[in-house]
């Protein structure tokens, strides 16, 4: 191991301890108050002897992290690349819909878009909506939230194939 490798095994011995936290946390979720303790006993051991001896963990931390995880007040909400599929399908719809009363410029740009592309996976570029993701949580407006409109404006920005 050279010195580069010390902070990324420090980093993945964390990221175990907590992905253990975690899973301890939806276990007790669905049992009583004695099997939480075995629970919390025995993903104890897990961490301090398989992980990193010297990472402790106190029961405190294993109730705080539970009571936080379980709050009637916390909630969290969770957007995905599936809504960026869907969305990416309802704007290819929009863009590429006209009829005969629409004006002339619209149908020109529909007709042209559905000349070259026989769906949305040929105007966004599906591999880039994980990266637009990240990047849409990483960058938003916790005053304003994240709603369609931000995906809309995400898939716009970072995802479109066709020009």
């Amino acid at each position: 191991m050279n010195d580069y490798d010390a902070p990324y095994n420090e980093i993945q011995e964390e990221v175990k301890a907590i992905v253990t936290l975690e899973h301890t946390v939806y276990l007790c979720r669905q049992e009583s108050d004695k099997k939480c303790e075995d629970i919390f006993s025995e993903a104890r051991e897990i961490i301090e002897e398989e992980i990193n001896p010297e990472y402790e963990i106190t029961n405190i931390e294993f109730v705080d992290r539970f009571k936080i995880n379980n709050s009637p007040y916390r909630k969290a909400i969770w957007w995905s690349v599936e809504d960026f599929e869907y969305m990416a399908e309802q704007m290819f719809e929009t863009i590429t819909y006209y009829d005969e009363s629409s004006p002339k410029s619209v149908q020109e740009r529909a007709k042209k878009i559905l000349s070259t592309c026989k769906d949305w996976k040929d105007y966004y570029d599906r591999s880039e909506f994980e990266y637009a993701l990240d990047n849409m949580i990483a960058n938003h407006d916790a005053e304003y939230g994240i709603c369609w409109e931000t995906i809309k404006c995400y898939l716009n920005e970072m995802c479109l194939k066709y020009n």
